[in-house]
């Protein structure tokens, strides 16, 4: 069920990056994602993706060293020559970066609309579809 979830929720960006971006001018169409989900979760996703819509995607992993920070200053650095169509990451604070710096370009996913609005761009430049949770580990003994 989550990924089924989380498949219509990046393929509804796909699909929204596939026609604003021109990308099907290219054969095979495709898009590019940056991604700093581990490929082992997002490969298949990728894979569902591209064969139901027959569109390729061109997929830039993170590494492990850098993570979103790496993703982003690529992103930065490309900004005369964008090549990225869809950055799917894991930390808001640099997607909030980019947004701020007017890297991102807005689109209202019909998927997003059952997010609440504390998941969602106002203005439309980004949504979130899952939650991370960090714990700071107790220094009392365990019982």
């Amino acid at each position: 069920m989550c990924r089924r979830r989380t498949l219509v929720h990046v393929g509804s960006l796909l699909v929204a990056l596939f026609s604003l971006t021109g990308c099907g001018k290219r054969q095979p169409p495709e898009v590019v994602v940056y991604t700093a989900l581990d490929r082992e979760f997002s490969a298949p996703i990728f894979d569902d993706f591209s064969k139901k819509t027959g569109v390729v995607v061109r997929a830039s992993y993170d590494a492990e060293s850098t993570k979103t920070v790496g993703l982003t200053q690529r992103i930065i650095a490309e900004r005369d020559r964008p090549r990225c169509d869809l950055f799917w990451n894991n930390e808001i604070l640099n997607t909030l970066r980019l947004e701020r710096a007017g890297f991102l370009r807005p689109y209202n996913s019909p998927a997003a609309a059952d997010f609440p609005a504390s998941a969602r761009s106002p203005k439309g430049f980004w949504h979130g579809f899952a939650t991370r949770a960090r714990a700071q580990p107790s220094t009392a003994p365990l019982r």
